[in-house]
């Protein structure tokens, strides 16, 4: 892998101290101080079982998939659009990548996410979670963490919603966040 950060490495610290007591945790950072580079250091980590990495959008899992594949040095299935993971026994990789869209919709009704076994999975990367509290990602998240060993890993630069929802009625805890005026105090932003 190559170097993180120091206050990535301290995240991920807080991270894995958390997964010991509780099932999921929220860590929020500014835009552009490497979010996916600190999850691809918990899949990293947490190397026993499977990892999905859920986004809101194709460009973030694109970029999430060239960050985890660089960071762990592992191959990331994509499962969107037109590409489909775990194709065969030969194509099963430890990590998946996918949009949130991609994992509701189709199978008949039931979704994507239908094709995948939740016990198989150990991590669950949440990326924009301000968003996971819409119907269709609770539904996602959901169909995951029956497996109650799943760990849950919720990442945004946004926690606070227009709508005012808290993200603390989805996670069980949170690590401390890593503000803008941080980043800028330490040189990592402008």
């Amino acid at each position: 892998p190559f170097p993180i950060r120091p206050y990535q490495a301290k995240s991920a610290k807080a991270i894995l101290s958390k997964f010991k007591e509780f099932q999921s945790t929220l860590a929020v950072q500014p835009t552009g101080t490497g979010k996916t580079v600190l999850a691809a250091e918990i899949i990293r980590k947490t190397n026993h079982g499977r990892a999905m990495f859920l986004a809101p959008r194709n460009k973030l899992v694109n970029q999430a998939v060239q960050a985890i594949e660089r960071h762990t040095g592992e191959n990331v299935s994509v499962e969107m659009n037109t590409y489909w993971a775990d194709t065969n026994m030969w194509n099963h990789s430890r990590i998946v990548a996918s949009t949130v869209q991609t994992q509701y919709s189709g199978q008949g009704g039931q979704g994507r996410m239908t094709r995948f076994d939740p016990d198989k999975f150990s991590l669950l990367v949440v990326d924009e979670a301000d968003m996971y509290l819409a119907p269709r990602w609770r539904q996602v998240v959901d169909y995951y963490k029956q497996n109650k060993d799943l760990k849950v890993l919720a990442v945004t630069a946004t926690p606070d919603r227009r709508d005012e929802q808290a993200l603390a009625q989805l996670v069980d805890s949170y690590i401390e966040p890593y503000e803008i005026r941080d980043a800028v105090k330490d040189g990592w932003l402008t």
